[in-house]
């Protein structure tokens, strides 16, 4: 088991903690729509969950917007493999994504934030936050509308859970990096 806590010089210190909760957010180059296609959203989902799985992190929700993406994750003993996950992942599908929209060497990505979540009320929270963004970005008019999002999912397994995690864990009140 590993726990560590990474400072920065410019940026909020990162802790890494053995198998906790992560919420992670990260966006596009100057909030610039490059997954605005379907096949480039579906190429980032397969991108994504190839990097989870060779880091061992579990992925628990999930949303892909045009021009960002909401994750929540489980570390596994080696917390701290977080930005190497983010880094091939980020890596990987900027080569890809600038395949499918031939245009090689374009920046794409630009910055990455990560929470490690310490409760029930903030995981649940933010579980539905992730689910609803679509909705909050005005992309859907209901979550189970938008089909690059982990909501369906739940959905289909327990709609009546879903339903009362959403009326006992509002998301109004989650602070995340959502400014796209």
């Amino acid at each position: 088991m590993e726990n560590a806590i990474k400072r920065y010089t410019h940026a909020p210190a990162h802790y890494f903690l053995s198998k906790a909760t992560y919420m992670v957010t990260a966006g596009t180059f100057q909030k610039e729509l490059f997954m605005r296609a379907d096949k480039a959203k579906s190429c980032l989902l397969t991108l994504l969950r190839g990097a989870i799985d060779r880091y061992k992190w579990e992925l628990i929700a999930w949303v892909i917007l045009a021009n960002h993406y909401h994750m929540l994750l489980k570390a596994p003993d080696t917390a701290s493999s977080l930005p190497w996950l983010l880094k091939k992942l980020h890596s990987s599908s900027a080569i890809e994504l600038n395949k499918l929209a031939r245009c090689p060497g374009r920046k794409v990505w630009w910055n990455y934030w990560d929470t490690c979540i310490t409760n029930e009320k903030s995981y649940y929270a933010r579980l539905n936050y992730i689910h609803w963004n679509p909705v909050r970005h005005g992309v859907a008019d209901r979550p189970e509308d938008y089909p690059f999002s982990s909501y369906c999912d739940y959905y289909k397994l327990d709609s009546a859970r879903v339903r009362h995690l959403e009326q006992t864990y509002p998301f109004d009140r989650v602070k995340v990096f959502d400014e796209f």
